[in-house]
Order: C-alpha cells, then structure tokens, then sequence
C-alpha cells in the first residue's frame, strides 16, 4: 500500500509510458477497441494536453491523470490510482493535480493559440 503523502506527481515521459499503460490496465480504465498507447502519446504531443502520473516512494507508478484543454474547457481522462493503493487519497491526489493542470494560463494559452491557429487553416483553404 502506497502512502499518498510520499506521491510525487510530474509529467509522464515517454520511458513511463508502459508503466502507465500498465497501470490503466490494472485499474479497468482501458477497452479492447481504444488503444492506449495511442492516447498516451497524443497527450504527450502539444502544449493543450499530458499526461501526469504519481510515484510512491519506490518509484512505482501508483497513480495517473490525462488532461487537456480546448481553449474553452478542461477534461480529466485516466484517472487512476494502482487496485493495491486504492481508498488512500492517490485519486483525489491526481484529481487535484488534473484541476492544478487545466486551471494555469499557460495551458489555456496553448489550446486558444492551437484553436486560432486551426480556425486560420481552414479560412485559408
């Protein structure tokens, strides 16, 4: 049992990735039609989505949050802490960190850039 009070949450790097796949895996989050390591590295692409993930104290992977912005709206998807960790605060841990995430200007910046830039692509064709 991992104790939430040693949780370090920061960006998934792309060397996380299979232990966060394996951590969605464990906790029900996935469905045979949606491929995860997709949704994992569109996350890890642009300035308007991530992934974040908590680490007990040995380095485990016990916790997770996807977020992203539109420019307009917030989203949490993946929200998980390890079966083994569970009822322990890990999930309103990286629910908090989710809400830190979509809450700062910088993210909303990205999206509203990302969506003017889009909004000007299509005027042009």
């Amino acid at each position: 049992m991992s104790d939430a009070s040693a949780l370090k949450i920061f960006p998934a790097s792309p060397q996380d990735e299979d232990g966060t796949i394996a951590l969605w895996h464990a906790c029900g989050l996935t469905v045979s039609y949606n491929d995860p390591s997709v949704d994992f590295r569109f996350a890890k692409q642009g300035p308007s989505s991530d992934v974040l993930i908590g680490k007990d104290e040995t380095g485990r992977i016990v916790g997770s949050v996807m977020v992203g912005h539109d420019g307009h709206r917030g989203w949490l998807y993946y929200v998980g802490a390890h079966p083994e960790a569970q009822r322990g605060g890990i999930g309103r841990i990286m629910v908090r960190a989710g809400e830190d995430w979509v809450a700062s200007p910088r993210h909303r910046q990205g999206a509203a850039a990302g969506a003017r830039h889009e909004h000007q692509s299509r005027a042009v064709l």
